[in-house]
């Protein structure tokens, strides 16, 4: 018989990103500009994605 235990894992902080202004990005061409948009959607849906596996590994009081 095998026992599965789950270990609590904890979740890392953010970090926090630098922000890019408009007039830094205008030296962009549209199709890179839509290209660093796309870019930085799917690493925050990565992220969060990430932090749903980590929080299903707690119990529901210890959740942030």
């Amino acid at each position: 018989m095998t026992i599965t235990k789950i270990i609590p894992l904890t979740r890392p902080t953010r970090p926090v990103l630098p922000a890019i202004t408009a007039p830094e990005l205008t030296c962009l061409t549209d199709d890179a500009y839509a290209k660093l948009a796309e870019r930085n959607r799917l690493q925050r849906q990565y992220a969060e994605e990430l932090e749903t596996i980590i929080d299903s590994t707690r119990l529901k009081d210890d959740n942030p």
